[in-house]
């Protein structure tokens, strides 16, 4: 596996270990009402956002979607920025990070078509990470106090499948090397 390759599914792996400790640190946190969410997301984003464009620029000879994953990278660090610069009302960052959600499923729909041997796992992506959103996108006042519930399963979920996407990578990266090779 070349360099590019490496640094791609390395970082795959440790944003999905960074989504996993956040909705683990995330347990201790007051969620309600976006006391300790929206720092917690804005940092979040920013690491994911930049951990995001390495495996871009890791994918870039390999794949002709790669600037796909480069636009996703921007989108989430551009949130973070925005959540740090002006941290919005509670209400409006439950309706962005939503969006966000949503977003993750329609680029898991767009990653499905153009790959070979993940499709079901950007298949996977897709379903959780639209049910999730559709979800949190529809939340009344009443409920938003159940946000940081979603909000912690979401982020669990989803560094659970990110290490898992990053070593699934790296196992396809590996296999066709050795195909090359041998």
């Amino acid at each position: 596996m070349d360099k590019f390759s490496k640094k791609a599914s390395r970082a795959l792996i440790i944003r999905g270990f960074l989504y996993l400790f956040a909705g683990l640190i995330a347990f201790f946190l007051n969620l309600e009402q976006g006391g300790q969410a929206i720092p917690l997301m804005s940092i979040l984003t920013i690491l994911s956002g930049g951990l995001v464009l390495v495996a871009a620029f890791g994918h870039k000879k390999k794949q002709q979607v790669w600037y796909y994953t480069a636009v996703w990278g921007l989108l989430e660090l551009a949130l973070g920025i925005y959540l740090t610069l002006f941290e919005p009302d509670y209400e409006f960052f439950v309706n962005l990070v939503a969006i966000l959600v949503i977003l993750t499923a329609l680029f898991a729909v767009v990653f499905s078509f153009n790959a070979r041997k993940k499709q079901n796992y950007f298949y996977l992506i897709a379903i959780i990470n639209g049910a999730w959103g559709f979800a949190m996108s529809n939340f009344s006042a009443a409920l938003l106090p159940y946000f940081g519930v979603m909000l912690i399963g979401l982020l669990i979920v989803d560094g659970l499948l990110g290490i898992y996407g990053g070593l699934l990578y790296q196992s396809v990266q590996e296999k066709m090397h050795r195909r090359k090779s041998g």
